[in-house]
């Protein structure tokens, strides 16, 4: 049987109920603000009705979150950091003088930085000499495709086998904090636009769309030369795309890593976390134990990374 996908409503509230070959009917709702409903499809209509209507307090609760955490249409994550926008050439004698970026919105020409920020520094360990790159692919979570992504829901499975060791890391290419990054791609970024504490200068979206791609782009590259010495592989390409339901992927057998143009947004840590969870698919094309066994060998709180974005 075709899967079926319907429309229901809850009060003002629209939920896209699909029948699917499962065993137990489930609701997600996304970031976004959108309701779906998983439903064995032998159900019919009025039942699968009546399982979303009994959740009604729980959806209406969670899309109040979700509306609550929202960014304004004038407002912009990067690395963690909300950031008010300002478009218009009326700015451009901020972007024509240096610095480019300034944390505190003042004068002077010194760079302040977050020094409450504890920047990542790979831990020492024995080089890795037990590790193949398997072939064999396995999904993540909410995925059925061939290749490794990653997302904030991974869980850890169980299996008796022996993790590989981490190898010696390499000298850190990546500037320690949020802010020395942002500074540091300005500096580089042939554009108009500016930051001044939290807002963002820009001729307009086009031109900060530009430095965000620019921006991510940089700032994956420096953490896959960071975390590369670890896996001891090779990338062969690295793609910065728009993707709407992943962090990342990775082709093990091509070397190629892809990375979420919107991961630039969220808590640096938590960019480190996905990069090194898709150069650790280099050697494991699966989720299971010796995969986190070997992330944890190299970042122990990775767990904690990931839940730095379950709320956005």
């Amino acid at each position: 049987m075709a899967e079926q996908t319907i429309s229901l409503n809850l009060g003002k509230i629209c939920v896209l109920a699909s029948f699917k070959r499962v065993k137990y009917a489930r609701i997600r709702i996304s970031p976004d603000c959108a309701v779906r409903a998983s439903v064995p499809w032998f159900w019919s209509a009025k039942r699968a009705q009546e399982f979303i209507a009994s959740h009604e307090i729980w959806i209406k609760k969670t899309l109040e979150k979700y509306e609550n955490l929202a960014l304004k249409e004038n407002e912009s994550e990067i690395l963690g950091q909300i950031y008010e926008l300002k478009f218009g050439e009326k700015f451009a004698d901020l972007w024509n003088t240096t610095p480019k970026f300034c944390e505190s919105g003042a004068s002077d020409s010194a760079l302040k930085f977050d020094t409450n920020f504890v920047s990542d520094t790979a831990p020492s360990a024995t080089p890795n000499t037990n590790s193949t790159n398997s072939t064999n692919s396995t999904n993540s979570t909410n995925s059925t495709n061939s290749t490794n992504s990653t997302n904030s829901t991974n869980s850890t499975n169980s299996t008796n086998s022996t993790p590989a060791t981490p190898a010696t890391p390499a000298t850190p290419a990546t500037p320690a904090t949020p802010n020395e990054i942002l500074a540091q791609n300005l500096a580089k970024f042939n554009g108009k636009i500016a930051v001044l504490g939290s807002e963002i200068y820009c001729a307009n979206e086009i031109e900060f769309a530009k430095f965000k791609k620019f921006l991510a782009l940089n700032l994956y590259k420096d953490l896959i030369k960071l975390y590369l010495p670890f896996v001891q592989k090779s990338v062969n390409r690295l793609v910065v795309r728009d993707m709407k339901t992943r962090w990342g992927s990775c082709n093990s057998a091509k070397g190629y890593i892809n990375l979420s143009l919107k991961l630039v947004e969220k808590d640096l840590r938590f960019v480190h976390y996905v990069v090194l969870h898709e150069l650790t698919h280099l050697i494991f094309a699966h989720h299971r134990r010796e995969f986190y066994d070997f992330i944890a060998g190299i970042m122990p709180d990775f767990k904690e990374r990931i839940n730095l974005v379950k709320n956005r």
